[in-house]
């Protein structure tokens, strides 16, 4: 009757070991899709939620103790910016300046580092005064949820990100897709020549663009320049035409698959290179 007990004593622990395995390979699969998910879209703030005043002040007197200091009060306006992760860094854009640092996440709880910025002056003092509240206040952010995400159609879903922070605030965000997420791959850095002339299409198929792709050694020394071609106009992304300037433009390129099979290049402004007035 014992070596029964025994016997039955060692399949429930084998049984248990096994359910407590595959519940910390589900939730680590779970974790891992959801720091995928973070990094596939940019964040967009949709809404702020203030804490209660009771809430606040038991939320600013802890973290008076932890870091001996609390959180600046929000300015009057939250104006809409966006934030991205990307790998293990964080990005500010939409303000005057673009602020970034790094983070990690553990589960629920994210911990973000001191913010840097760049240095370009903004002639809108509430702008400046958000960027430099977002700056301050974005490391305090403890915890992280995401929702409506669909780990299967990562570019079909309509996700909100929630970030809660040590005084008890929350910040609402809405994600959309980025570009790698909406195509499906990795991109292709290439340089463009851009004329800002909008033109018709050869093929009389709507507006196009005339661009020239350039290329360049390491040491950023122009060593090729391809002939003036036309492309749509939608074919270019995330780049304001400027009818004064033609422009050098860094892109990442992307193949978007079309009618009859075929693919065609888009192209996603990444950065300016350089302006030259049109004389």
């Amino acid at each position: 009757m014992r070596r029964v007990f025994l016997g039955l004593a060692i399949t429930s622990a084998f049984t248990l070991a096994a359910c407590s395995s595959h519940v910390e390979n589900k939730d680590e699969f779970m974790e891992q899709a959801n720091q995928t998910a973070l990094t596939a879209y940019v964040w967009h703030l949709e809404r702020v939620s203030q804490p209660k005043s009771g809430q606040a002040a038991a939320a600013a007197n802890q973290s008076s103790a932890d870091e001996g200091q609390s959180l600046p009060a929000a300015p009057a306006e939250m104006r809409p910016f966006d934030i991205s992760f990307n790998d293990d860094r964080v990005s500010v854009e939409g303000l005057c300046n673009n602020l970034s640092g790094s983070y990690t996440v553990n589960g629920e709880r994210i911990n973000i580092s001191q913010m840097m910025s760049t240095r370009k002056m903004c002639s809108d003092d509430a702008v400046m005064a958000l960027e430099n509240y977002v700056g301050q206040v974005l490391p305090a952010a403890e915890q992280w949820q995401l929702q409506g995400v669909d780990t299967a159609q990562l570019a079909q879903s309509t996700p909100t990100l929630e970030l809660r922070f040590a005084n008890g605030m929350r910040w609402q965000l809405e994600g959309t897709a980025t570009a790698q997420t909406k195509y499906g791959q990795e991109p292709v850095t290439e340089f463009l020549q851009v004329d800002p002339q909008v033109q018709t299409c050869t093929d009389g198929s709507g507006e196009c663009l005339k661009v020239r792709q350039l290329e360049y050694d390491d040491r950023g020394i122009r060593t090729e320049t391809g002939p003036w071609q036309q492309i749509q106009r939608d074919q270019l992304e995330g780049y304001e035409l400027d009818p004064n300037y033609s422009s050098i433009i860094r892109v990442k390129r992307f193949m978007e698959s079309v009618a009859d099979g075929e693919n065609r290049p888009v192209y996603v402004h990444d950065m300016t290179v350089e302006t030259q007035a049109i004389e």
